[in-house]
């Protein structure tokens, strides 16, 4: 017998997909329901199994499908702005999970669903007392008090954690979602912390070259942009600071057909600080 392997459940986006089923009997499920749709009892006759387990199944593909489909969506996101919009339109919207989202380096929360759980002080303090800045990196399961389970099947909700940042997810039917899914989760989560970071580095160093070319032109605006004519006198300046700005400065100002005075300034040091004085 031919042994199956793992097709693939596609979120909205068509073009991107995660395996996560490894159970022959949602494998099975799986390649019926993708030729056509069926009823329920024609599922349940044509897989041999009861009602009950072919129910439970059904249940953890959509919750699943669910989860895949926000891991999905995660790959076209390029910042935190953008993972919001994700979290509320899938997550929340879709999956009626709540959602917690903290950076432990600096202990503040990024993001809070609008839930009853998440906005509760008293889970808060559970999950900062249970949850160190230093927890191991991947996913880890959260049970009913708030604390590490070592089963899904026993667990109300999940935590991704890369590099100090916790994303809490809870979710009532975690125990329902493969597990599979959860590794798959936690790479798409550091490959979008990755792509954010870059992108805001990026627009840092974008934003501080516009302020250098500012200060820049202001301190070559203190500067003569043209040496006076002087009878008898011939002046020239060249100006050409080591970084963007620096502390020189200079000026020709003729005061009398026989007197000019040349000022030159030097401020100790170089770059920012130095111009600013």
């Amino acid at each position: 017998m031919n042994e199956q392997k793992p097709i693939q459940i596609f979120s909205d986006l068509s073009d991107l997909s995660v395996k996560v089923v490894k159970s022959p009997v949602k494998l099975t499920i799986l390649e019926m329901l993708r030729d056509r749709d069926m009823e329920f009892d024609e599922i349940v006759s044509n897989t041999g199994k009861s009602k009950s387990t072919v129910s439970v199944h059904l249940k953890n593909l959509r919750e699943t499908g669910i989860i895949s489909e926000f891991i999905s969506s995660m790959r076209s996101c390029y910042s935190l702005d953008d993972l919001f919009e994700q979290i509320a339109r899938v997550l929340e919207e879709k999956a009626d999970c709540a959602v917690l989202l903290i950076d432990k380096t600096k202990n503040y929360v990024l993001y809070n669903s609008p839930n009853r759980i998440t906005t509760s002080s008293s889970v808060m303090n559970n999950l900062e007392l249970r949850f160190s800045a230093d927890w191991k990196e991947g996913y880890s399961f959260i049970g009913d008090e708030f604390g590490v389970v070592s089963s899904s099947r026993t667990a109300r909700g999940f935590l991704i954690c890369h590099d100090k940042i916790h994303m809490y997810v809870m979710c009532r039917y975690t125990k329902l979602i493969d597990t599979e899914i959860f590794p798959v989760f936690h790479e798409e989560f550091i490959r979008f912390l990755q792509r954010s970071r870059t992108i805001t580095d990026l627009s840092e160093i974008a934003s501080l070259s516009r302020e250098w070319k500012q200060l820049a032109d202001t301190q070559r605006s203190f500067l003569p942009p043209v040496m006076p004519k002087i009878d008898k006198l011939q002046v020239a300046a060249y100006f050409r600071p080591l970084v963007n700005v620096s502390g020189d400065y200079y000026t020709v100002l003729p005061i009398s057909p026989t007197k000019t005075l040349l000022m030159l300034g030097d401020v100790s040091g170089k770059g920012l600080a130095a111009a600013l004085v």
